[in-house]
């Protein structure tokens, strides 16, 4: 549930984007798209996202996950197929597309980019709020165990059995 201050900040903010519909508030329709995403309703946050003036608008992370949630497989893939070349170009956190695997169910892709991320220690999504829906499950709380990340045992190992 949300509470009253959290709803009453994101009226404002949404007031003040219709307002200023001129300008370009990146930031702010970001974090409307974001907390969107979190409370499920990804129409919402999908506007959101993708009305924001930015170089890799339709590339985000975000967006891919928000569309893999309402079912557009093939837009989500395309979001997932472009940060995968991406990421072997340049860095960028590999949970960022385990998130978009998660979101279309698709465990194999999504165990390949967060053993990435355990790789490269990647601690990303223990402060992203798209995790949210994993976060009670076993390998999630494993990964995230403090001392998980300095234990030589892989807490990939064993994943199938939990």
């Amino acid at each position: 549930m949300v509470s009253a201050y959290v709803e009453g900040k994101v009226s404002t903010i949404e007031k003040l984007l219709e307002e200023n519909s001129d300008d370009d508030h990146g930031y702010l329709s970001w974090m409307l798209g974001q907390e969107y995403s979190v409370r499920g309703d990804y129409q919402k946050a999908l506007y959101y996202l993708t009305n924001r003036g930015v170089d890799t608008l339709q590339y985000n992370w975000l967006i891919g996950y928000a569309y893999a949630a309402i079912g557009e497989q093939e837009k989500a893939l395309r979001v997932a197929n472009f940060l995968e070349e991406k990421y072997h170009r340049e860095y960028l956190p590999p949970s960022t597309i385990g998130i978009i695997y998660a979101g279309l169910n698709d465990n194999q892709n999504k165990l390949r980019w967060m053993k990435e991320a355990y790789r490269v220690k990647d601690y990303w999504p223990a402060y992203a709020n798209a995790f949210k829906p994993f976060r009670n499950r076993q390998w999630y709380q494993d990964w995230f165990d403090l001392g998980t990340m300095d234990n030589p045992r892989d807490p990939w190992e064993d994943v199938n059995a939990k």
